[in-house]
């Protein structure tokens, strides 16, 4: 039995927004000459279009400072995912810390953590708010208050 219809979400993320319009451009197309070789026909409609969100350059790099801290080695990465840290980001300096899944296994009830990363991440919150709080801005704020 062979369909007639099928239906798929194409969920693109980076970086760059270029990069990523791009691409989804280039895989509608390549979907369309696809179909129309075959005889086929494809409807495409996008349903929304996130722009990238860039996190705080400085916070980053306090969190990679605390990382550090911990005994672990930072690794960078980017999200794309719909965080609340987007929104935030729009109002105040925002960035993410994340700890690694087994498997890649995120947002599904088979998702989980190692005790130990916990432990890691935990101990990193504990450095950035150490570092955080010795800021001079930070400091001159204490004072007025």
């Amino acid at each position: 039995m062979i369909c007639g219809e099928a239906f798929l979400t194409l969920d693109v993320r980076h970086r760059e927004d270029e990069v990523r319009t791009r691409a989804v451009t280039e895989m509608t197309l390549h979907a369309e000459e696809i179909a129309r070789r075959r005889g086929l026909s494809v409807r495409h409609r996008t349903r929304m279009d996130q722009k990238a969100v860039p996190m705080d350059s400085f916070l980053n790099s306090q969190i990679e400072e605390a990382v550090r801290k911990t005994g672990a080695e930072p690794h960078h990465m980017v999200s794309g995912g719909g965080h609340d840290a987007m929104i935030m980001a729009e109002k105040v300096p925002s960035a993410m810390i994340f700890l690694r899944t087994p498997g890649g296994v995120s947002h599904h009830p088979e998702e989980s953590v190692a005790v130990e990363d916990v432990e890691k991440g935990i101990e990193c919150g504990l450095h950035l708010l150490e570092q955080l709080v010795r800021l001079p801005a930070l400091q001159m704020r204490k004072q007025r208050a």
